[in-house]
């Protein structure tokens, strides 16, 4: 194993490695007097919370670290304990990568009180966890501030929040949304395979709704159990958001009934940044598939300025309950219009 030099290595790897406790108080000692190491990626190798433990005593002196990867290895809350700690008066790091791990929702609570201290960290991945609706209630509290009198009291910073593929259900994102009436900073949530239903999605859109100065760019809703039902004040909601650039929904059960919805969203976010519409693995029908292809191709041809959707990249409408024929009818129509906006094989 070779180990960073005190004054070199500005990104150093130990990716899919298998590091010891002690491989890791070695790692540590090096990094401590470090001064140009910004990048240690530690993932896929066996880090335990001890070893962790030794790495969080080098975070606490260095000032050189911007990014952690963390995912993919033995970490529990115990770990997370040392890692608030640390992480409670660091002054450069931005990015931890914690996915693919055994943390609960003890481990947040000890992780947002560190991070409550920091004003400096920005990115936090914790997809696959053991994290229920419980961790939502610390990561909203670590959210919130005061816009109106600037009271801060969580870290006002954050800007990326992975959460998907963990049980955090309508309840979680209900307590997520307390967050969304007043945050001004998050521009990416991550909320895919989360179990969520329609409940926690209307709950959510209402709060997002009422925040006119969201900074949310990009949404992550896939492979959860959202319906028809609920998508029409997500997207009035989303359409609010003036830097909205990115919502998934692929893997849920949306059908023909909100097929006006995704319409009047596309509408609504023309002439803002709105790129990319992920609907593939619902229920859309043939005559639902055509609505949305026809609208695209009208509007990519118009010369009106409200019309034009130039700044759209793409809507994915691929494997939904559509046939071969309108499939084909649909991609001859793209062809002859010149237009590469739909996706629907």
């Amino acid at each position: 194993m070779t180990l960073l030099s005190e004054n070199q290595e500005e990104k150093v790897h130990f990716y899919n490695s298998t590091l010891s406790d002690q491989d890791c108080f070695l790692i540590a000692e090096k990094l401590k007097p470090n001064t140009s190491c910004v990048l240690l990626s530690l993932g896929n190798s066996s880090v335990s919370d001890e070893g962790l433990k030794n790495i969080c005593d080098a975070i606490k002196t260095n000032n050189s670290l911007i990014t952690i990867g963390l995912g993919n290895n033995k970490i529990s809350d115990k770990g997370l304990l040392y890692l608030g700690e640390a992480l409670s008066s660091h002054k450069s790091l931005v990015t931890i990568g914690l996915g693919n791990n055994s943390i609960g929702d003890q481990g947040i609570k000890f992780l947002c009180e560190g991070l409550k201290e920091n004003q400096v960290f920005q990115d936090l991945l914790l997809y696959n966890n053991k994290l229920t609706s419980k961790s939502c209630e610390y990561l909203s509290d670590l959210l919130k501030y005061d816009s109106v009198q600037k009271g801060y009291f969580g870290n006002k910073l954050i800007k990326k929040l992975y959460l998907g593929s963990n049980k955090l259900k309508s309840e979680g994102i209900s307590l997520l949304a307390q967050a969304l009436k007043v945050n001004e900073t998050l521009e990416n949530l991550g909320l895919s395979h989360c179990e969520i239903e329609n409940e926690g999605i209307v709950k959510f859109a209402e709060s997002l709704g009422s925040n006119t100065n969201s900074g949310l760019k990009y949404l992550a809703l896939g492979n959860n159990l959202i319906s028809s039902v609920s998508v029409k004040v997500l997207f009035n909601a989303l359409a609010e958001c003036k830097g909205i650039q990115e919502v998934s929904l692929e893997w849920n059960n949306l059908d023909d009934e909100c097929v006006e919805d995704v319409v009047e969203f596309l509408k609504k976010t023309n002439g803002n940044n709105f790129k990319k519409l992920f609907l593939n693995n619902n229920k859309f029908s043939d005559a639902a598939a055509m609505q949305i292809a026809e609208f695209i191709v009208k509007c990519s041809n118009s010369e009106e300025e409200k019309c034009d959707l130039n700044k759209l990249e793409f809507v994915v409408l691929s494997n939904n309950n559509v046939s071969e024929k309108v499939k084909s009818e649909i991609s001859k129509l793209l062809f002859e219009s010149k237009c590469s906006k739909l996706k629907i094989k």
